[in-house]
């Protein structure tokens, strides 16, 4: 967590839009991700909810803020190389205490922006 990078009515609205979509948030067996790994094995999976960018308006416009907001710029920038891309909507990932692991994944670097 890093302190005041957005102001109290900004996480507000990012929760309570969450608040209004979690009903919509899927749910998996557990195992599926931890793929019968000992150290990453738990009792249940985590909870994944999507497509905030698309939300109705109300409820898309805190995320969609974010995409803009400067403090985070700079971070993707300094984490990805200045003119990162957003190539799949984000994703919320909230996990009990007990839930399962999951592996690193993904791949694609060294990143070619023509692809």
């Amino acid at each position: 967590m890093i302190p005041n990078v957005l102001d109290q009515a900004e996480i507000d609205a990012c929760n309570a839009a969450l608040d209004a979509k979690m009903d919509e948030a899927r749910t998996f067996d557990a195992g599926r991700l931890s793929r019968d790994s000992k150290a990453l094995g738990g009792d249940s999976s985590r909870i994944e909810l999507t497509g905030m960018l698309g939300w109705a308006p109300a409820l898309r416009k805190p995320f969609r803020k974010l995409l803009v907001h400067p403090f985070v710029v700079s971070r993707l920038n300094e984490f990805s190389g200045k003119g990162f891309r957003l190539d799949h909507g984000p994703l919320l990932i909230r996990a009990k205490k007990g839930a399962e692991g999951h592996r690193f994944h993904g791949a694609g670097e060294p990143f070619d922006q023509a692809t």
